[in-house]
């Protein structure tokens, strides 16, 4: 089979830490790679060649591709446009229209983009692969003589844009981005409609579109990753928040958790300390000053050496969609978690006996105290969590199940293409 993969995100390793949203492309990439002679990636690159490391040339990005997957894979270049500048009401009103002219969207969706997909379609993919809604936009615009379509929905984006916006009311330019929302859930339910599956993070994800949409196509494909050995977990009481702080829910989870849960644990555990690990910490707003017991790690190139060195693993989200694949690591490796009831949203992990949930301040503070002063309950917890991972997330099955449905979506559709010898006129 040959395979047409459209993303704004090169799916190689070597650029940088993995990010959530990297493990789960990766994890449609190498189950393309199983099932597939060739793979021809569209990649939506930055506007500016200059923007990022090894994105000088298509020349030097086809050899990142071929050190990680070989001759199967194959790399098309076309840069986005520029993105748009919302210095106006108009332009707020052009948004509020239509996808086409949302921040994140317009880029990837001009004339040059839709050209580059019609010319890659002439070689005549069995199947196209695209990775979230922005990979959408180009072919919503082509719509006829698709071959079948996988389309991957990592984040309801709809969902996601309204959390993000009312977390903070008082700021008027977010608020605004609200009128964005029903040309957002417009192109969704026509994303959905054009592709043959849409794949989620979650069934509770499954069951939120087949409530807005009707939607009957929609499959749920967890964020899976490797099993890691057993991790023995420190003995001190460290509190451990991993995650790329260039993302808002992040970066405004942690800085709540800084400004006003922390305090609350430390007066049940004078001697707690915060572990923040990952990348782009100097966007936090106390990373010049970082309070007294909060350490900045940085990137750590090993989970293990992140999960070793703490004993409680902290997701404190309060916007966002999609699942959080730190919640899926931390329980692989054994560790007790605390989240919010939107940080755990869509990963099946019992409440109580597989994961704590808190919502307020006071609850959030008080789970972390809790399990950082019963060791017996922790070690329950962290079992529990590995436990759950070890039956429901992990990658290598995911892989020969994600295989088996791009075989299948390309059978059934050869077969519905055959002529049926009954059928035909005789003489």
């Amino acid at each position: 089979m040959k395979a047409l993969l459209i993303t704004g995100w090169l799916p190689v390793d070597g650029l940088g830490p993995s990010t959530g949203l990297l493990v789960r492309q990766r994890l449609f990439v190498d189950a393309l790679a199983k099932c597939c002679e060739q793979v021809t990636i569209m990649y939506m690159a930055h506007h500016d060649p200059d923007y990022a490391p090894l994105e000088d040339s298509a020349l030097d990005m086809q050899a990142t591709i071929a050190r990680d997957f070989g001759d199967t894979f194959k790399l098309h270049v076309c840069r986005r446009r520029a993105p748009l500048k919302m210095n106006s009401p108009a332009a707020y009103m052009r948004a509020a229209a239509s996808i086409y002219c949302q921040p994140g969207y317009a880029s990837v969706s001009g004339s040059v983009q839709v050209e580059a997909i019609a010319t890659a379609l002439q070689a005549k993919p069995d199947l196209i692969f695209a990775h979230r809604l922005q990979s959408m936009l180009p072919l919503m615009r082509l719509r006829h003589g698709l071959p079948p379509l996988f389309f991957d929905l990592d984040d309801i984006e709809h969902i996601a844009l309204q959390r993000y916006c009312l977390r903070r009311p008082t700021q008027w330019k977010l608020l605004s981005r609200l009128t964005e929302i029903p040309a957002l859930v417009k192109a969704e339910r026509a994303a959905i409609k054009l592709a043959t599956t849409t794949f989620v993070c979650s069934t509770l994800d499954v069951r939120k579109l087949q409530a807005r949409f009707g939607a009957d196509t929609v499959q749920a494909v967890p964020n899976c990753i490797r099993i890691p050995p057993d991790t023995v977990r420190s003995d001190k009481p460290r509190l451990l928040m991993l995650g790329n702080f260039a993302y808002p829910p992040n970066r405004h989870g942690l800085e709540y958790f800084v400004e006003t849960i922390l305090p609350m644990v430390r007066r049940e555990v004078p001697n707690v300390e915060l572990l923040v690990a990952g990348t782009s910490q100097h966007k936090l707003g106390f990373a010049a000053r970082p309070p007294a017991g909060v350490h900045l790690l940085g990137f750590v190139p090993s989970l293990d050496d992140a999960y070793s060195q703490a004993s409680v693993a902290i997701c404190p989200i309060y916007t966002g969609g999609g699942t959080r694949i730190k919640i899926v690591e931390a329980a692989a490796y054994g560790m007790p978690i605390v989240s919010t009831r939107i940080g755990a949203e869509g990963i099946d992990l019992q409440e109580g006996a597989e994961i704590l949930i808190a919502d307020t301040a006071a609850d959030f503070a008080s789970a972390c105290a809790r399990v950082l002063k019963d060791h017996a309950l922790a070690a329950r917890l962290g079992a529990a969590a590995r436990q759950a991972a070890v039956a429901k997330y992990d990658r290598s099955m995911m892989l020969d199940t994600l295989a088996a449905e791009f075989r299948k979506g390309v059978e059934a559709r050869q077969r519905a293409y055959v002529p049926n010898p009954a059928r035909q006129p005789v003489g």
